[in-house]
């Protein structure tokens, strides 16, 4: 296994320096007092179309109409001196080679059984069994839990930036994206978009709308998120009610270019995406790439990118943009997994050790896969089900939640208290957060009059500064359930290590007031 993961390394790395070498293709993103006019591989704007025909463009590609466009240049042009002249005419914002990334995919094996899976999904229920090796209970995002919470929302729309889909995978057919402002097939741009007959989404390795996978990188990433849910066979998403909006930028040898995802997060957010999945990235640094996260971040649409699988704290790019949450891998142990890149900007990390989700090959197959990218979807999902739950929520506040509700010193020695930079903020699990931000949404108020501590609390709960009559307590799970109730005078000691872990409200009665704050069991 080591020799086929170094094999598959090393053959990445050589085509994309091959690539690299070959690259003729210049991404420019335009001031706004630039007014293009694309027509005939020319932009309308003299003083660029000038350079454009001095370095010997063939081809003008539009990846943001009046915005950003990929320049083919000749195969000999020096692409530093092409980007240099943009500059100077002053219009250009940024002038960049176009890059390569990879994908974040660390290894597969053979086609699982095509019977019920969910039992073999230890990352969204970890019982300590898992026929891939050893296992630790609870090491899971405790997705059942959280489904009594929120179950998701098909308004939510999640963008899959990946390597397309098997759309007639009867466990994911019928959850894809459909845009209903274009008519199929009938070679006319209805909805004035710039993508003609883009019913399910867009090639852009291609500029077609083909989308069907034929890698089967994005399968296996889409299934993740939004494979259907109670239908007798196969596996299950983390979000039951998400539409998957497949964006192919990965093309069939697993090469992705950096203009791919730019164009591809720009679509997404004009298209009325709200999660946009990346389980991909590179090392170049380029500015476009972050305007575009910008760009969808001032939009409210959140993204989530892998760490990637270096093992080292080598930065990979979009994870490493800012903005972006950054998602890292587990594996069955809660042990992080030893191909995850780490760094200090890393949010969380998610199950992403032999994950089992949907095969491209053929119809109603599945496949084993690790990596980050396997563990960033299980984030997305996660994020579209808080978006379910609340629909304003912003990716600051999504970002937020899933950070200050993940579970933390799970893993080794080196997952410390507080963030680290090996597992971040620790281990996401959905149902507290999506728990405690329902407390958020209810508006539990707070009071300044009576204190309880320690908040976390593991055995026992203080209560004090109370007059001395006497008022009644409540512990009232999150579903509204009450758990605890007593009559105190005083201060008072509420036992709760016999309780489950998570979010609370305390509720305290004294005569005809009554006043809450929310509280956290361990």
């Amino acid at each position: 296994m080591k020799t086929k993961f170094v094999t598959t390394i090393i053959a990445l790395l050589c085509s994309i320096i091959s690539w690299a070498a070959g690259n003729n293709r210049l991404m420019i993103s335009l001031h706004s007092e630039a007014k293009p006019n694309l027509q005939n591989n020319t932009l309308g704007v003299p003083a660029i179309d000038a350079v454009a025909q001095q370095f010997g463009c063939t081809n003008i590609h539009a990846i943001k109409k009046g915005k950003v466009y990929v320049l083919t240049l000749a195969d000999n042009a020096n692409m530093q001196e092409a980007a240099n002249a943009m500059l100077a005419t002053g219009l250009c914002k940024y002038a960049e080679a176009d890059a390569a990334a990879t994908i974040g995919e660390w290894k597969t094996t053979a086609a699982a059984p095509t019977d019920t899976l969910f039992y073999q999904q230890w990352g969204l229920h970890n019982t300590g069994t898992f026929s891939g090796g050893t296992a630790k209970a609870g090491a899971d995002i405790d997705l059942l839990r959280a489904w009594d919470v929120e179950t998701g929302d098909s308004n939510i729309v999640v963008a899959v930036i990946d390597a397309g889909i098997k759309s007639n995978h009867p466990d994911i057919k019928e959850r894809l994206w459909h845009n209903r402002l274009e008519i199929p097939a009938n070679g006319i741009d209805d909805d004035n978009n710039g993508y003609t007959d883009d019913t399910l989404g867009w090639n852009m390795p291609s500029d077609t709308n083909n989308i069907e996978d034929d890698h089967g990188h994005g399968s296996h990433v889409a299934g993740i998120i939004g494979a259907s849910v109670n239908n007798v066979t196969g596996m299950t998403g983390v979000d039951q009610h998400c539409r998957l909006m497949i964006l192919k930028g990965i093309d069939k040898t697993g090469f992705v270019a950096y203009s791919w995802m730019i164009e591809a997060i720009y679509y997404a957010v004009d298209n009325g995406a709200r999660v946009i999945n990346i389980s991909a990235g590179g090392t170049s640094t380029i500015s476009i790439l972050q305007d575009a996260i910008d760009y969808a971040i001032s939009h409210k649409v959140t993204v989530v990118a892998a760490m990637m699988n270096t093992g080292s704290e080598l930065k990979m790019y979009p994870a490493a943009c800012t903005g972006v949450i950054a998602v890292g891998a587990t594996d069955a142990e809660d042990k992080r997994a030893s191909f995850s890149t780490f760094g200090n900007h890393i949010s969380v990390c998610a199950p992403g050790h032999q994950i089992y989700s949907l095969s491209h090959l053929y119809d109603t197959a599945y496949v084993m896969m690790s990596g980050t990218s396997m563990a960033t979807p299980c984030v997305a999902g996660v994020a579209a089900l808080l978006l379910a739950q609340d629909s304003t929520r912003t990716p600051a506040q999504i970002k937020n939640l899933l950070e200050s509700n993940a579970e933390d010193m799970v893993g080794e020695s080196k997952d410390v208290a507080g963030f680290d930079k090996y597992y971040g903020n620790g281990r996401v699990n959905a149902w507290r957060a999506l728990t405690n931000a329902r407390l958020s949404v209810n508006n539990v108020a707070t009071t300044e009059q009576w204190t309880v501590y320690p908040n976390p609390a593991t055995d026992k709960l203080y209560i004090s500064g109370v007059s001395t009559d006497s008022y009644n307590v409540q512990l009232v799970s999150i579903t509204g359930t009450v758990v605890y109730t007593a009559t105190c005078t005083g201060n008072a000691t509420i036992p709760v290590a016999q309780l489950a872990k998570g979010s609370y409200i305390l509720r305290l009665q004294q005569g005809d007031s009554v006043q809450h704050t929310s509280v956290v069991l361990r």
